[in-house]
This record gives C-alpha cells, sequence and structure tokens, in this order.
C-alpha cells in the first residue's frame, strides 16, 4: 500500500504491511516498513518529521534475504558501515521492501535507516530528483555517518541519480554509497565518473539465475574498473584485492592523474617569472616559491602531475552583482582547474562556491608608507620648546612686567631703581644679558629674582633640547594607523583589486572600513595586482601621496627586495595591523582531493617546514621591519642648516623707528649683550 505523507500533527506516515516482520521501539503495524511513495505530493513540512522517526525505527524481520542482490549488499554494509552510521536505501523494488528490515538488523547498525520506494513504472521527473536531493540532505544532517544504498535496473534513474550525487553539496567523502543492479556493467558507463570521484562501490548480479554477485571499484581519472570482492551464498564476501572494498582511492591516487593548478604572482607565497620564447621553446610562464614547495610535496606523495595555469584576470577571486565569480575562485568554482594555490583568505562567501585546505598560515593587513626626511630644519632651533611655552613665557613676561610698572607708580621709587630703566630690565634678563640693581623695594627685588630663575631652567632646556634635535634627527612616520591615512586627504590608498579584503570593504555599511569604501568616491583608492607591487611601491608610494596597503608578509617581501636593490630603508610599515585573515588552498566543492592534501599541509604547517621556507624566500626580511624614527649624526652644520638665525639676527639690526619722547639713553644698556640665551650652544 503507497500513500501520501500525513500531516504530523494528525496521522503518522504511511506504511507498506509485510509478513513476519516485527517493529521495535515504536508501536507500529505487525511487519510495518516505513515507505515514501514519489507518487504523493512531497510536504517538506511533514518530511522533516518523517525522516526523524524513521531514525528512531529498528526492526525484525524472519524473511530469506541471503540471496542475490540482498545478501551481498547486507554483507558489503556488515563490513563496512560503523554502527552509529545511518542507511538510507533508494529502491525501484529491487529489493523488496520487507527485506530491507532483514538487512539492517544483520548488520548491527544501531543508527537507524529510511526507505525511497520509487515504483518500477515511476518516470522520474524534476519533482522525484527534488525529493531524493531533500531526502539525503535530511539523513545526512541527522546522521553522525550515512551509508546510502541505491538499488535500481532503471538506467535513466541511475543516471539521474548520478547527477544529484554529484551536485549535492552536502555530499562528503565520510558518506558512503552502495550501487546495486542487475544491469550489466558496460550499461552502467554514464554513473563511473560519479562512482570513480566518490566514496562508492558498485554490486552487480548480471544473472539472476546466478546469485553470485560482483563489486566493483573505479579508480578516477583512468576510470579504471577494478573487481574488488565477490560474494556468494556459499562462499559468503571475499575480498580479492589490496585496496579493499571502499578504498582511500584519492589519499594516493592508484592510477595517477594530470591536475590542473591555477596561481598568481603572490610574494613571498609565490613568485611568478616569465620565459622569453628561445627558438625551440615557446614563452612561458615560471612559478616558483613555498606555496610550489608545498604543490611539489603534494603531487610525489599523492601521485600526479600537474599544469599550471595563470588566472586571465590575474584576481583572486571577487564575486561580479549578477552572482558569478572571477579570478581564481570562479576557474575553481567552473571546474576549469582542480586547486588553486593562492593561498586564498578564508571568509564564508568564498566557502559558499570552494573548499579551502587546512589553514597554512595567518596573516594581516599593514600600510608601507614613504618615511620622512632627515635634513635639518632651517627654522629648527625654535622646535626645542612647543608653541605653547613660547607664548606661556611671552605672556609672562608680559604680565609680570605689568605689574612691575603698576607698582611702581604707586610707590615712589629712588632715581637708580629697576623700573626707572623703563621696564627693560626683564627683556635683558630673557635675553642674557647683565642686569644692575642697586636700590629699590624688597618686592622688586624679589620679583627679578623669580624672573632669572625661571628663566635660567627654561634657557637650560631650551640649550639641552636644540643640541638634541642638532645631534639627533628624527625622520617622520606619520601614517602609522588607518585612521590617520583616512583624516590626511593629501593621501590616496593602493589595495590589490579583486581581492577578499576589497569585497569586505564595499559590503560593511559602517564603521571605518566603509569610510574607506566612501572615500573611492573622492578618488582616494586607486588598485594594483601582486604582479604590480614594486612598481606601485616605487613610481606611487615613493612620491609619498600613495600608500600600499598589502599583506604583512608580502609587504616585508617587497621591503627587502627594495632594500637588497636600493642598500636603504626609504620606506616604512605601520604598527597597526588590521583585518585578519586565516589562509589556505582551495579545491572544488566537496572534492575528495581536500582531505587527501590536509594530512600533508598539516605535517609540513606544524614542523614549521612552512615558515621556514617563506623566511629563505625573503633575503633581508628584517633589514626595513622597523626602521628607526630617530638617527644620530657627527657631521658639521652648514649654512643651509641655520641660516634661519641668521635671518632673525639680520632682522635685529634693523633700526627700529623712535617713538616720541624717548632718547639714546633708553638703548644704552643693549651694549653690554653678554650672549644670546636663542643660541646657547653656538
Amino acid at each position: 500500500m503507497k500513500s501520501k505523507l500525513g500531516n504530523p500533527s494528525v496521522a503518522p506516515p504511511a506504511f507498506e504491511r509485510s509478513s513476519g516482520c516485527q517493529s521495535h521501539g515504536l508501536e507500529i503495524p505487525n511487519g510495518a516498513v516505513v515507505t515514501y511513495s514519489p507518487e504523493g505530493q512531497l510536504d517538506t513540512s511533514s518530511l522533516s518529521w518523517y525522516v526523524i522517526h524513521i531514525l528512531s525505527y529498528s526492526w525484525t524481520c524472519k524473511s530469506d534475504t541471503t540471496s542475490g542482490l540482498p545478501g551481498a549488499i547486507q554483507a558489503v554494509v556488515q563490513s563496512s558501515a560503523q554502527p552509529e552510521c545511518s542507511i538510507l536505501l533508494i529502491t525501484d523494488n529491487t529489493i523488496q521492501s520487507h527485506e530491507f528490515p532483514q538487512i539492517i538488523e544483520e548488520t548491527g547498525v544501531e543508527g537507524g535507516a529510511g526507505v525511497y520506494d520509487l515504483s518500477l513504472e515511476a518516470i522520474p521527473t524534476n519533482t522525484t530528483v527534488e525529493e531524493v536531493t531533500y531526502i539525503m540532505k535530511k539523513f545526512q544532517e541527522l546522521s553522525r555517518c550515512l551509508l546510502i544504498i541505491l538499488s535500481s535496473v532503471d538506467s535513466t534513474f541511475l543516471r539521474m541519480f548520478a547527477s544529484i550525487y554529484l551536485d549535492s553539496p552536502f555530499i562528503l567523502w565520510p558518506t558512503k554509497l552502495v550501487v546495486a543492479t542487475r544491469l550489466p556493467l558496460q550499461d552502467l558507463r554514464k554513473l563511473h565518473f560519479a562512482v570513480a570521484v566518490t566514496n562508492s562501490v558498485i554490486i552487480t548480479q548480471e544473472e539472476p539465475q546466478n546469485e553470485e554477485c560482483n563489486i566493483y571499484v573505479i579508480i578516477p581519472y583512468s576510470l579504471r574498473i577494478v573487481k574488488t570482492a565477490s560474494w556468494s551464498k556459499v562462499k559468503g564476501l571475499l575480498v580479492t584485492s589490496d585496496i579493499g572494498l571502499f578504498p582511500e582511492k584519492f589519499y594516493i591516487l592508484p592510477d595517477g592523474a594530470e591536475l590542473m593548478a591555477a596561481a598568481e604572482e603572490y610574494p613571498p607565497h609565490c613568485k611568478l617569472q616569465e620565459i622569453a620564447a628561445t627558438e625551440t621553446t615557446p614563452e612561458r610562464l615560471e612559478f616558483s616559491g613555498p606555496m610550489l614547495i608545498t604543490l611539489e610535496i603534494l603531487a610525489r606523495s599523492m601521485n600526479f602531475t600537474y599544469r599550471m595555469v595563470r588566472p586571465p584576470d590575474m584576481s583572486w577571486g571577487y564575486q561580479l552583482p549578477d552572482g558569478s565569480w572571477v579570478g581564481m575562485v570562479g576557474m575553481v568554482l567552473r571546474k576549469e582547474v582542480d586547486m588553486a594555490l593562492g593561498p586564498f583568505g578564508i571568509n564564508p562567501l568564498r566557502k559558499s562556491v570552494v573548499d579551502f585546505t587546512r589553514t597554512m598560515l595567518v596573516d594581516y593587513v599593514r600600510i608601507a608608507a614613504k618615511q620622512g626626511k632627515s635634513e635639518v630644519d632651517p627654522w629648527g632651533f625654535i622646535m626645542p620648546l612647543a608653541p605653547s611655552v613660547w607664548a606661556g613665557v611671552l605672556v609672562s613676561l608680559a604680565v609680570i612686567m605689568g605689574i612691575v610698572m603698576t607698582l611702581s607708580h604707586l610707590v615712589p621709587l629712588g632715581d637708580d631703581s629697576l623700573m626707572k630703566q623703563d621696564g627693560l630690565a626683564y627683556i635683558r634678563v630673557f635675553l642674557g644679558q647683565d642686569v644692575f640693581i642697586t636700590s629699590g623695594p624688597w618686592w622688586a627685588r624679589f620679583m627679578i629674582f623669580a624672573w632669572m630663575l625661571a628663566t635660567l631652567i627654561l634657557t637650560r632646556s631650551y640649550g639641552g633640547n636644540l643640541m638634541s634635535l642638532l645631534a639627533v634627527r628624527y625622520i617622520p612616520q606619520p601614517l602609522q594607523s588607518l585612521r590617520k591615512v583616512l583624516d590626511d586627504s593629501s593621501v590616496t590608498m593602493v589595495w590589490e583589486s579583486n581581492t577578499e579584503y576589497t569585497q569586505y570593504i564595499m559590503s560593511v555599511t559602517s564603521g571605518i572600513f566603509h569610510e574607506v569604501a566612501e572615500s573611492e568616491k573622492s578618488g582616494r583608492m586607486a588598485y594594483t595586482t601582486g604582479s604590480d607591487y614594486g612598481i606601485t611601491l616605487e613610481n606611487l608610494v615613493a612620491k609619498g601621496d600613495h600608500v600600499l596597503i598589502i599583506e604583512d608578509l608580502s609587504l616585508r617581501m617587497l621591503l627587502a627586495e627594495h632594500f637588497t636593490k636600493s642598500g636603504n630603508c626609504e620606506f616604512y610599515m605601520s604598527s597597526e595591523l588590521f583585518l585578519p585573515s586565516a589562509m589556505a588552498m582551495i579545491t572544488q566543492k566537496n572534492s575528495p582531493l581536500g582531505p587527501a592534501m590536509d594530512e600533508r599541509i598539516k605535517a609540513l604547517t606544524e614542523s614549521g617546514l612552512y615558515t621556514y621556507w617563506i623566511n629563505n624566500a625573503v633575503p633581508n626580511s628584517t633589514s626595513c621591519s622597523n626602521p628607526p624614527s630617530r638617527i644620530t649624526v657627527e657631521s658639521t652644520l652648514k649654512i643651509a642648516n641655520i641660516w634661519g638665525m641668521f635671518v632673525m639676527l639680520g632682522g635685529g639690526f634693523l633700526p627700529p623707528e623712535q617713538p616720541s619722547g624717548w632718547s639714546g639713553t633708553h638703548f644704552r644698556n643693549f651694549g653690554r649683550i653678554r650672549s644670546l640665551n636663542f643660541l646657547p650652544q653656538l
């Protein structure tokens, strides 16, 4: 009896009765097998309930299932399935519904089981495809591990299922597939590729009168068919091949393969060199670097050769507004290549279309900028004191002179008093001139003493700072963070095009990275490629009005190469690190190559080999990692360094306009200058 799935809140799923069976764990009719008919309309709300309850059933049947295909399936499942796994049977009645519970009971599988019953007369439709896909997905979600048994003699349905199985993103390598059929092996050619690239075996019983069944494995890439075992009621399961029933076909490829790998220049991980054509060889690209060493180790240990290609747009991978992908990610997604080296930054958007291998390293983004010049500022003699200090000194001088002059008018003073010298005594003290005081009130003497003490401390501090400025020169490195770059409107940022960083920046709607994206509207963002890092550094960043924003390791490599060529460190790296990214290689979605590569990559990274290769690939890597912002010099000063002082001195010799009522005696004390504390060390 076949029927649609019922409403889970009203009635349980439909059952198909068979004699001689009992169910345990749930009160259902004797001998019931839970089935689902493709003739009914799929109800996804009830299907979730349906699958959950299938996994809670267990059966015991007394019917004979130890002959033909059922017996072979039972033997294969019993030898391969783990006890906690679930089993899903998709059948067109090649295996009778009442035979399946016996298979489950004999294998000892405790993870539960379910049946999708496809009638022989049913014609596979799009609805059937959706139903099969949905049921497999539900079982995969609810199971710790899954074994799927596909039993059919319908070649059309087998081809359809192969397409579904290959395109299902939830089918992983641990999921095992047993294809059981009575069709001749040569009629299953369109199924060979799907079986070859998945964890699958084929069981055939080509002669119904002969109960013997053969089990085959198809080798990936070569599609060579290997008979791994046979089964008969008398002899049972006999494994005839060293590779076993479900071999790890991709851990070491039995017949080898030529794989396609994409790469783009990404120093220090991957270097690219264009080799010019000769009379005997065409122009070609030569790749090198730690990523190529890693690929070579993977190739030797997994038994494959490889051919390198470069993405036409020379980019990593970026999703366009129409949903398509460009760059190396797009090439892997479209299966134009088997893998791409990168390493690529791992993010959810990319992970939805490709698979990442084990993390190889974690890198950050940093800013590279041009260092300032270390020349002496001709007006540097003003720099020992901050503008606020100069202002405070002048204000204090004016206030003190105002107080003393006010008091001198209120209190009668003698002819030789301080204030009879027109109040210039405080200015003379500040300039280091002598002052004679022979009489005067105590408060006048106290005021001049306090001013002398403050001036002494000020001039000594000025002299010490001036000496330091002349001997230790400061090299400006102002752009130490992304905020500093954004605040300086004269600076243009250069990012690498079509990367996870630019895609992330363009996707955020608030925060500092949104400000970065908005700066593109004002022309403050430019783009480059990994191959043009050096050109960008020397032609744009060297001008001082551009900064290059790339990964930390790539930046260290770039500055080291520049130091090797020029012998100096003209650029500096920001102290701020941002946009951390775990990085790895990428493979096609659900590709079994990924798990096989992970174990090798784990060994390389945990042993420190990849870090070692990185360090060796970057000579002089530490030379410009932390360039000094201050340097000590012993060279003599030149006129070009101190002409500002002579300008000020010349300004002091200009004859001033004499105020009315003043006489020459007002300036008599200027002739007795001892020293100018503006230049105490010169």
